[in-house]
């Protein structure tokens, strides 16, 4: 089993503040932000040239010591897993519906999900207010995975989050299942860009010695043109601070607001010529968080695995009302996710993960927390089709729960050791990793 059971960070390094930094300041107006490609171990991938050839862009050099050795990075076109947190707990019953199931109408009762929403998937199931992925699923590029979930897990939003997370049950782990994975392939002084969080930060990309870049989401990117036209005085102040002989870590600092400069950049040149500065952008939410994303691909950052979330999800109350739009908000911003990849959309698996699901009985107004739920998996490489064995709803637990089938471990270990090439036991002690890649 190659789970580190760690509860320290290594030493607190100038190259681990900044480190730090970039995830404490991803949000801010001028986050810090430390690559690799800054050392001259490694360059970030520049965009192709009109002629389809490379053409790297590399960035000043910084003693990085003899104890910071060179370490590989990702080559800007190779394959790019997104993973989605559906944060609140996704009704997985009517999300995927069981429609040749009777007993699903009379134990859900006035709580099913809209008829006219319901996209057949076969004759046992449909897909609700998802109508861009049901054709995905006609085209084999989506697998859906039944009965995820923590087996004996809590139902607290907070602790289940902890676990999914971490990828193990145990408490003594600090890093994520993402995080450990991108120290397993790159090292723990990886590039920062190596995995990115768009949005908000997720544990779930932290390694043990090793922080990610958070990308802050929104229309004011930092060092894009619309930042530097909204924030001319912060613009000036670190363009004067740039010229001063700094040294130590003034300097570093000042080396890694270049990196970010080039990030900003060249994301906001990737941009489609109807989505740059004063075009009226619509996204909001996911959508743009994906299209954040869809552009990072685009300008070819060295980036090999992505996190976001889609919030919204603890339905409660006024689930018919709230749920299908979430659901239809996810279906029609990876519709415009893929739609903005282009060519580059071959490279990139989509995976949704949401810490619980909800009860099967409807309280009047919505669900409560649950176990089980539905894990998607999209892209070219999948193979489509359903995995895990769907529970059984007369075999309900002594709280009305769905029981779980498929260990979240097996889900992660699988899907994400598939598509970022990692064993599976480096991600979670699984049992039996579900295989959903062609």
């Amino acid at each position: 089993m190659n789970l580190p059971k760690t509860t320290s960070q290594n030493p607190l390094s100038r190259r681990r503040f900044l480190q730090l930094a970039a995830v404490a300041g991803g949000a801010t107006a001028a986050p810090f932000v430390v690559s690799r490609a800054m050392d001259g171990s490694t360059t970030a991938a520049a965009p192709p040239a009109e002629d389809g050839s490379s053409t790297d862009v590399g960035h000043p050099a910084v003693d990085a010591g003899e104890d910071d050795p060179p370490v590989p990075a990702p080559s800007g076109d190779g394959p790019v897993l997104v993973v989605i947190h559906l944060d609140g707990g996704n009704d997985g019953l009517n999300t995927v519906v069981p429609v040749s199931d009777s007993r699903y109408e009379s134990l859900r009762g006035a709580g099913i999900a809209p008829v006219e929403a319901l996209s057949p998937l076969d004759s046992d199931f449909a897909l609700a207010s998802m109508p861009y992925l049901a054709e995905r699923w006609g085209s084999s590029e989506l697998a859906i995975v039944h009965g995820v979930g923590v087996p004996d897990g809590s139902l607290s939003h907070f602790a289940a989050g902890d676990v999914w997370e971490s990828g193990s049950l145990g408490a003594s782990l600090t890093s994520g299942f993402l995080g450990r994975a991108v120290e397993h392939l790159y090292g723990v002084d990886a590039d920062p860009l190596t995995g990115v969080c768009a949005g908000s930060f997720s544990r779930a990309l932290q390694g043990d010695a090793w922080s990610p870049f958070t990308l802050p989401s929104g229309a004011a990117l930092p060092w894009s043109a619309e930042f530097v036209e909204r924030n001319p005085g912060v613009v000036a102040g670190l363009e004067h601070l740039a010229t001063a002989s700094l040294t130590g870590l003034g300097g570093e600092v000042i080396e890694s607001h270049s990196v970010l400069r080039d990030v900003g950049e060249r994301i906001d040149a990737a941009r489609p010529d109807d989505d740059q500065p004063g075009a009226g952008r619509a996204e909001r939410g996911v959508a743009q968080d994906l299209a954040l994303v869809a552009d990072a691909i685009n300008a070819g950052l060295p980036t090999a695995v992505f996190h976001l979330r889609h919030g919204g999800f603890d339905t409660h109350a006024n689930q018919l009302a709230s749920h299908p739009g979430l659901l239809l908000g996810l279906d029609e911003a990876i519709a415009a996710f893929h739609g903005r990849l282009g060519t580059n959309r071959d490279r990139v698996v989509v995976m949704t993960w949401t810490e619980f699901g909800r009860r099967v009985a409807f309280n009047g107004s919505g669900t409560d927390h649950g176990t089980s739920s539905i894990g998607f998996v999209l892209g070219s490489s999948v193979a489509g089709g359903h995995y895990g064995e769907p529970p059984e709803l007369g075999s309900l637990d002594r709280a009305g729960n769905l029981p779980v089938t498929t260990d979240f471990r097996d889900y992660i270990a699988g899907v994400c050791g598939g598509v970022l090439g990692v064993p599976a036991d480096v991600i979670a002690e699984a049992n039996d990793p579900v295989e959903v890649l062609v």
